[in-house]
């Protein structure tokens, strides 16, 4: 359940956050601290209901390496990667800001094989060439271009086989006019038989 309401999550707060900075543009450092203000709330209460104590984050705090990663994970990732997405999202719109950042996972895991010397799997490598081919996509509207074609492709095949269907009712047309012509109606001897061959004819003529 969790995973997937994270996407929705996530589009939900792209969706919101275009609105916000369409409607107030130089007001950046205001929307990203209400947005890390919500956040911290969140993690408040998180730690509330999962009986975590102060005793647990002093803890943390004697670890030099945890205050390092704590400062760095804050002030770096989060604060600063929160605020230079709300001034993109000036420039860009919700829809572009997601296909770039759904390539998240991919730089993850590049800086991780080239950092930590993470090996790639088979999956990996095509997870990413994905999210590659999905950015490329919409970049240069391949999808778009991909079903015009299509269409003009069908369209041009209906085309030509009415065309085709047209040339042969002509053509029967043709043949029937050439068979009436020559006949001369009035002449015919009033027969049920004759009669009967008469309106054959010339109902055939007339559809």
């Amino acid at each position: 359940l969790w995973l997937l309401l994270q996407p929705l999550g996530f589009g939900t707060g792209y969706i919101l956050l275009k609105d916000l900075m369409t409607k107030y543009p130089n007001e950046a450092n205001a929307v990203s601290g209400l947005k890390l203000l919500g956040v911290a709330i969140a993690c408040v209460f998180w730690a509330i209901i999962t009986n975590h104590t102060v005793t647990d984050l002093t803890n943390v705090l004697t670890e030099p390496k945890a205050v390092a990663g704590l400062l760095y994970t804050g002030l770096v990732t989060s604060a600063f990667g929160v605020w230079i997405q709300s001034v993109a999202f000036k420039r860009v719109s919700a829809t572009e800001a997601s296909i770039i950042l759904t390539s998240e996972p991919l730089w993850a895991s590049l800086f991780a094989a080239v950092l930590l010397n993470e090996k790639l799997s088979l999956s990996d490598l095509f997870g990413g060439s994905l999210i590659i081919i999905a950015c490329l996509s919409y970049e240069f509207n391949w999808i778009d271009k991909l079903t015009s074609n299509i269409s003009n492709y069908l369209s041009e095949n209906n085309k030509s086989t009415n065309s085709n269907d047209n040339s042969m009712i002509v053509s029967k047309i043709d043949s029937i006019n050439s068979l009436i012509d020559p006949l001369d109606v009035s002449s015919v001897s009033n027969s049920n038989d004759n009669q009967a061959m008469i309106n054959i004819i010339s109902n055939t003529k007339n559809e």
